[in-house]
């Protein structure tokens, strides 16, 4: 750590000292940086120091969030890494293809949710609500399936 007199929460302190950096897009900041910076630690040996490493790595989050919030940086993980700047162009579509996935594994996992229960031991009632909750998850899956599916650009004037 170095001697300089760091704000708190770190992730601020941490965004300040990114932002001098001058980041452009496609500028990669490395795990080893992040981690220097919000002081965190991977060791792990109890439930305590597990408890702890989980919340320390919130603090990546809310560093992302701020430069997102405070700065309009936007920062793409890249898997082993680090994570990369996103050029204004790419932020949508990382957002959607963020919400896609995470969209899809939820409606995945409620759906093998509903279809695992146990119906032979459910009462009239219970098994309605069950078949209209499967019913209500597939008809979700169906409407947002066609709503990640983006309409080409459009054309310009004069251009074919």
């Amino acid at each position: 750590m170095s001697g300089d007199i760091k704000k708190w929460p770190l992730y601020k302190n941490a965004a300040e000292r990114f932002m001098a950096l001058n980041p452009e897009p496609g500028f990669v900041l490395p795990d080893q940086w992040l981690e220097y910076e919000l002081e965190l630690s991977y060791e792990i040996s109890s439930s305590e120091e597990f408890r702890q490493a989980s919340l320390e790595r919130l603090q990546i989050q809310q560093f992302r969030e701020y430069l997102m919030t405070e700065y309009q940086v936007h920062l793409d993980r890249v898997r082993g890494i680090g994570y990369r700047v996103l050029a204004p162009g790419e932020a949508t579509g990382v957002a959607m293809a963020g919400l896609q996935c995470e969209w899809t594994a939820i409606m995945r996992r409620t759906a093998r949710r509903l279809i695992h229960v146990p119906i032979e031991q459910l009462d009239d009632g219970q098994l309605r609500e069950n078949a209209e909750a499967r019913a209500r998850v597939a008809q979700l899956r169906g409407l947002t399936a066609k709503a990640f599916e983006l309409p080409p650009p459009p054309k310009q004037m004069g251009r074919d």
